[in-house]
């Protein structure tokens, strides 16, 4: 009515940023053309004034989605309630209420009931054995239902005043091929068979397609599960017990000691003419022997009076002698009692170089896992082999094997496997340092869900007051592997023997 008294032509302007709209329409049948091509959500909050009778409008609330709807005509106004069973327009009588004051209350579903789907995926959500429409207080004392996830839904359920139905997937996640989700969580979500899910989702293109994702609450890093920098008692010891620089001075002092004595016997038989006997140290070779001999203790030099001219440098190479051997034999028995650890394998290069493979009971996708364009990552993917778990269990014990998984980097610490490791096994282990890649995990909603805004905003208060991290740790401390614990430590300078070590080839 206002444009034709203005004679100004009707312009609409799309801004998608913004969730709140007032339509001023002639009639019902203009709004019920504008609102048959959209589709409003639980963020939207519509006011929208008719100039005429809305009777028709009255019986078609559906259309207007879950958006906050406040209906204007020439005498009435009315307000869209949406409850469990039903959806209608209940009149109102107050101005005021056409804009009510903001609240920071979450949103009231009135006890809709919402097929959510997961699966045993500890420490995030342990599952459960039958499907579930109700949550009573003996389900969680029991532990039937419990995990950082699971906790986390059940409170919003709470929150939100929605009931559910609890679908544990046998497929886990799902298999997607060719673009297309099939079985799973994922699948169901892309299906719409459900209608929220968890179990640790990655947030990733892939995943996206199919879902809305509420704000992220943790990020995990996926990584590798190594051989501890442990000590190698072989034979080498006797070599590494002294520095390369300090084995080459004593190669160079006994060649050029070994000059020397030939020198100074053949300056004596220059100037005394002729010798009186042959002297031991006119051959080089034979210097040099005996140099090496008094180095290993293993001689002695002859009296004074054999000595002629070479004596003081056979006694200072003895005193010499003496010093170095000591100061071996003291860091020979240190490096073999407190030997130290051989370099950590923190980075995929360091896998790489020290030989190490891994494996899994299939080929996993390694394009989101790993680095692109990184030759060190591309070497280590060809060192995939497929191996049962009595295979990689083997090759673990023979510390040749790495274990992928992936931990979680924020809260208590934890990380998650993706093979079996027996118990004797995990205290040979270390979390490798590098992360291949880091990603978000959260909650997944249907695509263009009404409940995605408020499940988000609910989750986003549990983050900032504490509670996620509470109850990770909670959950971690209760029901969480013991063992994880100590692939986080470095290892210590000391044996694990109560008795003595033998060297070995």
């Amino acid at each position: 009515m206002m444009y034709q008294v203005l004679q100004s032509p009707v312009t609409t302007v799309a801004y998608r940023g913004c969730k709140g709209h007032v339509t001023v329409a002639d009639t019902e049948t203009d709004v019920l053309e504008l609102f048959s091509n959209r589709k409003p959500n639980s963020e939207n909050r519509l006011v929208i004034m008719v100039l005429n009778t809305i009777s028709s409008l009255l019986e078609h609330s559906t259309i207007f989605g879950d958006a906050d709807v406040t209906l204007i005509s020439v005498n009435k106004m009315y307000r869209l309630v949406v409850s469990k069973m039903c959806r209608y327009f209940q009149e109102i009588t107050n101005e005021r209420e056409i804009f009510p004051r903001e609240t920071n209350s979450l949103p009231d579903f009135m006890g809709r009931t919402l097929q959510v789907g997961t699966f045993a995926c500890p420490p995030f959500s342990f599952g459960t054995a039958r499907n579930m429409s109700y949550l009573t207080k003996e389900d969680i004392d029991k532990g039937s239902l419990d995990g950082i996830e699971m906790l986390a839904f059940l409170e919003l359920s709470k929150r939100l005043n929605i009931t559910w139905q609890i679908h544990e997937s046998p497929d886990n996640w799902g298999r997607f091929n060719n673009g297309t989700w099939t079985g799973g969580l994922m699948g169901g979500l892309a299906s719409r068979n459900l209608d929220a899910a968890f179990c640790a989702l990655w947030i990733v293109e892939e995943q996206m397609a199919v879902m809305d994702y509420i704000v992220p609450w943790n990020q995990i890093c996926n990584t590798f599960l190594v051989p501890r920098q442990g000590v190698t008692l072989t034979w080498r010891s006797i070599l590494l017990t002294l520095d390369a620089t300090v084995w080459g001075m004593l190669v160079f002092s006994t060649i050029i000691t070994s000059l020397a004595l030939c020198n100074l016997i053949h300056l004596r038989q220059l100037i005394f003419q002729p010798p009186v006997k042959p002297q031991k140290y006119e051959r080089l070779d034979t210097s040099c022997l005996e140099l090496v001999g008094m180095l290993a203790l293993a001689y002695s030099p002859p009296s004074g009076s054999d000595l002629g001219n070479t004596r003081p440098v056979i006694s200072s190479w003895f005193v010499l002698t003496l010093l170095v051997t000591t100061a071996y034999s003291c860091g020979l028995v240190s490096h073999l009692t407190a030997p130290s650890n051989n370099p950590p394998l923190d980075s995929v290069k360091d896998l790489v170089k020290a030989g190490l493979h891994w494996g899994h009971t299939y080929f996993p996708t390694v394009g989101i896992i790993f680095e692109k364009n990184n030759i060190w990552h591309e070497e280590f993917i060809r060192r995939f082999i497929l191996l049962d778990n009595a295979e990689h269990s083997k090759m673990m014990k023979l510390g040749k094997h790495a274990v992928f998984g992936y931990k979680l980097e924020a809260g208590a610490r934890y990380f998650l496997p993706t093979e079996t490791i027996e118990m004797e096994d995990w205290k040979s282990m270390r979390v490798m340092k590098e992360c291949m890649s880091r990603f978000f995990i959260s909650l997944g909603i249907a695509k263009n869900s009404p409940y995605t805004a408020a499940f988000s905003e609910g989750l986003s208060r549990l983050i900032e007051a504490g509670i996620m991290e509470k109850w990770q740790t909670d959950v971690i401390m209760r029901r969480g592997n013991s063992n994880v614990s100590s692939v986080f430590f470095e290892n210590h300078n000391s044996i694990d023997s109560d008795g003595p070590l033998k060297l070995s080839l």
